[in-house]
Formats: structure tokens, C-alpha cells, sequence
């Protein structure tokens, strides 16, 4: 592997959209800026944050290969479709800014592709970091065997859950594919990978934690959850698919939280009796 990742070191383009992250964002610059593998380029665009964000561009952007804009834009999705026009690169990853990644993960990712021409797609496990306590968490494996028969269908309903910054494309499949759906902000990238898997995409999972999932409250995916999931009704109906009961029950208590918790905390025994019958039909 050593031998061909010195013969070829393609270019790989990482795009960051951000808004208002700054206390976050220098950890995902220096994860990226201290990576051993050299042929990187960093690609931040910014929603016009009123934080440090700023000055945290202009500090990095003659360390490293960084190019950034700070513009109005309509959400995280917008943002990374504008980076993809920026990107020059044949590899392709999408890092939040709360989000980073571990030592080496370039250098194994790029191995993987130059190594295997066929493959589209490659990702690898993920560990979760919670902010507030400073300690890791869950680590998000799969089960190989499970990866190598993947369908559309088992990323709509999750069977299998991919994780936006242990993934790296391969520029011809995007090429193919197509830009997100601008409709879609919470689940653009779900949406984007069942496209890919319709158009024969074809993935390769290194089972070694590539990237960390910072979680904070104030992440997109835990403030705004009913969004996520009212997107991705929207996105089953789209397909033609059965929106299962748990996913519309799941909505349901995401949007109003404050019911589910009155009832818990005034008629326990209610909530026992309304959570098992819940659960019964949902199964």
C-alpha cells in the first residue's frame, strides 16, 4: 500500500459548512491540518457567523491549504453544494465543525482508493464525543458482511447507518449522481446516498474509527430531531415506501415533547401502560 500511495497521492478535497461553530471549528481545522498524508486541500464555507469563526479562518488559512468564503447561505446542505463547485480534488469528504477526525484517517482512506478502482464509496467506524462532559462514547461499528450486500432501502430505513464524516466519495460518483436535494436539510445526505446506491455505487468499509461525532445540544440533528424526521417521512413518501408507525410516533414525541413528559411525571403508570402499547404496535 506504502509503495502505490507514493506513486499516486491524489488530491483530497474536504468541505466544512458552518454557522456560528467557532468553539468547535478549530478542532476540525487542526484535525485536518495535522493529517500525514499531504495532498489535502480544506474547503470552508461559512454562513456569515457573527462568532470567531472569522478570525479563525484567517488565522489558519496560511498553514495549511484552506480556502474559505463567509456568505449568507440558506442552510448546511447549501453550503455544501456551494464547496462542491470549489472542490478540485478525485476524493471527496464532508466534515461538519463539530465534527473531526482521527490521526491517519486521510492516509487509510486514500490507500483504499487507489488500491481499489472499482470502489465508490469508502467509510469507516465512528466514536461519538459529548462537549459538555469531555469524554467519548458510542462507537458506531458495522458488521462487514452487512456492508458488502447494502441496498437504497437499508439506508432509508436504517438498517444500516452510514455517518456523513467517516464517508469519502469518489468525484465520479457524485459526478454521476448529482447535486444534493436542496429540499432537504436535514437529510440531504441520506437522500444523496440512496442515489448513489441506485446508480450502482460500490463501498468499501474500513472497520477502525476514522471520524469523531461531536455532540453538544446545540447540534443540528438533536435541536432540530422532529425536522429530521419529518424529512425523512417525506423522503420514504417520495420513494414509493411505507412510512413505518415508529418513525411517525417517533415525530410525534420529538414535536411535542412537553406532552409525553407531563404525562410521565403526573400519570406514571399512563405513560407505562401508552409506551408498551406503543411499542407493541410499532414493532
Amino acid at each position: 500500500m506504502e509503495q502505490n500511495l507514493s506513486n499516486k497521492k491524489p488530491l483530497v478535497s474536504i468541505i466544512t459548512p458552518t454557522l456560528n461553530s467557532g468553539k468547535f471549528l478549530e478542532k476540525t481545522i487542526q484535525s485536518i491540518a495535522s493529517q500525514d498524508y499531504n495532498n489535502i486541500e480544506h474547503i470552508i464555507i461559512d454562513g456569515f457567523s457573527t462568532d470567531n469563526t472569522v478570525k479563525l479562518l484567517k488565522k489558519y488559512e496560511k498553514k495549511y491549504n484552506l480556502r474559505w468564503i463567509s456568505e449568507k447561505d440558506r442552510s448546511a446542505a447549501h453550503a455544501f453544494s456551494k464547496g462542491g463547485k470549489m472542490v478540485r480534488g478525485e476524493i471527496m469528504g464532508w466534515c461538519s465543525a463539530d465534527d473531526y477526525y482521527t490521526e491517519g484517517a486521510i492516509k487509510k482512506i486514500v490507500g483504499i482508493f487507489v488500491n481499489n478502482s472499482e470502489i465508490d464509496l469508502v467509510f469507516g467506524s465512528c466514536q461519538e464525543f459529548d462537549y459538555k462532559t469531555n469524554k467519548f462514547s458510542i462507537i458506531h461499528r458495522l458488521d462487514p458482511a452487512a456492508v458488502s450486500n447494502i441496498t437504497s432501502d437499508d439506508i432509508l430505513y436504517g438498517r444500516i447507518a452510514l455517518y456523513q464524516p467517516s464517508l469519502f466519495y469518489r468525484k465520479s460518483i457524485i459526478e454521476k449522481t448529482g447535486p444534493l436535494n436542496p429540499k432537504l436539510e436535514a437529510v440531504g445526505e441520506v437522500d444523496w446516498w440512496i442515489r448513489m446506491f441506485k446508480n450502482g455505487a460500490k463501498v468499501f468499509y474500513i472497520d477502525e474509527i476514522i471520524a469523531i461525532i461531536g455532540q453538544h445540544k446545540e447540534r443540528i440533528s438533536i435541536k432540530h430531531a422532529d425536522r429530521g424526521i419529518k424529512e425523512c417521512m417525506m423522503l420514504m413518501e417520495s420513494y414509493g415506501k411505507r412510512i413505518p408507525l415508529s418513525l411517525r410516533m417517533s415525530y410525534l414525541r420529538w414535536k411535542y415533547p412537553k406532552i409525553p413528559n407531563l404525562i410521565k411525571k403526573h400519570f406514571p403508570y399512563l405513560f407505562l401502560v401508552i409506551s408498551k402499547t406503543t411499542k407493541s404496535l410499532c414493532q
